[in-house]
């Protein structure tokens, strides 16, 4: 165990941006002086891992010249070759899906390792995530049936099913999960941007030899700060997805005024102004001088508890209630919003009650 006040993620965030930081060196050794033996390798690994971003840690440790334990690289193997096969099984769905007709969109994973990192390597991940317009997802439900896999929770209602607006599957023999979506956002008041438009503005990105398609420059970028705000960033990897996505080679950069036009009008501003913030000042994200404007008190707040949150283990069970509410009142973009936020909430309680 480490001892207390020694936490490893000051190493874990010099190490992840995308310019890893000149003192990560120095950090690292400083936090390694107060552990006892392998102790503060496990730990450093052990919140790596939960974060998702071995891969990222022990490529930023490489590139400062630090040498690492013989179990520690070990570990960062196991995880790179997993998500080797988790890319080859993308292309084996993609291009299943595709030579059948079907139109399809693939939602972070390897995909997205190759935009924003340059290597399927470098992102860990357990699953899949497709997305499918409404229309066709009984097609392809059925195709991905013929790929071997099958409903992850067969009892799950169908009123759940169109709450979450994605259904879990799972290979029945490799074990694999698989989430199809046909709704980007299960919260409509946040992004609401239908899967059918989403696939006419995509792109493609080569995964292991077949064309992926991918959300267009500006829906991703917007995309990766909506998910990793109502997720409430408690894996590192989504922060790290959106910060290197902001290098100044990256699309995004010359999009951002059009992505903030975007997010105004879909009641996502709150939501990308606190994203980019954190990605500023966890990661060393490349953002102009409006991401770095102070926040708002509630929005700093939010911000105060999602980066306390990076280091402590998560929460167990569901987060209350209470807290759910509030957050996602905090993030609507004025009062108007935040009443039609309430009115759907009761909906969904209502209908979840009747299902």
């Amino acid at each position: 165990m480490s001892k207390a006040g020694a936490s490893p993620l000051p190493v874990l965030l010099q190490a992840c941006r995308p310019q890893p930081a000149s003192a990560l060196p120095a950090t690292l050794a400083a936090y390694l002086a107060q552990q006892q033996g392998e102790a503060g390798w496990d730990a450093l690994q052990n919140l790596a891992l939960r974060h998702g971003v071995l891969p990222l840690l022990y490529h930023g440790l490489k590139q400062a010249g630090v040498a690492m334990p013989e179990q520690f690289q070990a570990a960062n193997q196991r995880v790179t070759l997993r998500n080797l096969r988790l890319g080859a099984e993308l292309h084996r769905v993609v291009a299943h899906l595709q030579a059948a007709g079907l139109p399809c969109l693939t939602l972070k994973g390897p995909a997205q390792s190759q935009l924003a990192y340059g290597n399927i390597a470098l992102r860990s991940g357990t699953d899949l995530d497709i997305a499918t317009p409404p229309e066709a997802r009984s097609d392809v439900m059925q195709a991905l049936a013929a790929l071997g896999y099958v409903q992850d929770d067969p009892v799950q209602s169908v009123t759940a099913l169109e709450h979450l607006g994605q259904i879990n599957l799972r290979h029945h023999t490799s074990g694999l999960l698989l989430d199809l979506h046909w709704r980007l956002n299960p919260l409509e008041g946040f992004f609401p941007l239908a899967v059918t438009s989403a696939i006419a503005a995509s792109r493609t990105v080569p995964v292991a030899g077949v064309a992926v398609p991918v959300l267009g420059d500006q829906h991703r970028l917007l995309y990766l700060a909506v998910h990793g705000a109502l997720h409430r960033w408690e894996r590192l990897i989504w922060l790290c997805d959106l910060a290197w996505e902001l290098h100044p080679d990256m699309p995004a950069q010359n999009d951002m005024a059009a992505i903030r036009r975007m997010a105004a009008e879909t009641g996502a501003a709150r939501l990308l102004q606190l994203s980019l913030h954190l990605a500023a000042t966890e990661l060393g994200a490349a953002v102009d001088a409006e991401a770095r404007r102070p926040l708002p008190p509630g929005l700093a707040l939010a911000t105060a508890w999602m980066r306390h949150k990076l280091s402590v283990a998560p929460m167990a069970g569901e987060v209350p209630n209470i807290v759910r509410i509030a957050t996602l009142l905090l993030f609507q973009d004025g009062w108007r919003r935040r009443w039609g936020e309430l009115c759907r909430m009761a909906g969904r309680a209502k209908a979840r009650l009747a299902g």
